[in-house]
């Protein structure tokens, strides 16, 4: 006997319901505007999403409250902090181009990304100074990723429109 997932719509194509297997269940609620405001687990764990008049969140409260996070934003629409009901934040920059460029942790902690030209990104710098490269074709294809030593290549074949590693 096969298994199933299933899946349920609203009359807007909005995504309501998920019946997975052995019988887990997932709820998603939308507002209005067609925005998740709501979604519950197979466990009955619940997360609401508030929204800003631009439609960025603003806001998300799971179960019970205690786990509250709230979001900042720059003009420029990009993400600027995420903040716990600890006060406890998270902080994010960003290049001209809108590429993030780091991410500065609760405990000061920061993460460094770098990118070329063309948008691609080029390296991770985890705060404890490991480095991830990566390297592109002229056609901005992923040709390899160094990190700790390791170099994985990977190959397009265009006339496959398949990438091989």
């Amino acid at each position: 006997m096969g298994r199933t997932v299933s899946y349920a719509y609203d009359g807007n194509n909005n995504l309501i319901q998920v019946n997975g297997l052995d019988g887990a269940v997932e709820y998603h609620s939308y507002d209005s505007s067609h925005r998740l405001t709501g979604y519950t687990d197979a466990l009955g764990q619940t997360i609401t999403y508030t929204y800003d008049g631009e439609g960025k969140v603003t806001q998300t409260v799971r179960t019970g409250g205690d786990d509250q996070r709230t979001y900042t934003y720059h003009p420029d629409q990009n993400k600027t902090t995420v903040s716990d009901i600890n006060g406890d934040t998270t902080t994010y920059t960003y290049d001209q181009n809108k590429n993030i460029t780091s991410i500065e942790d609760p405990l000061h902690n920061i993460t460094g990304y770098t990118w070329d030209s063309a948008g691609n990104l080029t390296g991770i710098t985890e705060p404890d100074g490991s480095k991830t490269e990566h390297q592109y074709d002229t056609s901005n294809n992923l040709t390899k990723i160094t990190a700790n030593g390791l170099t994985a290549s990977y190959e397009y074949q265009p006339e496959y429109n398949q990438l091989t590693r």
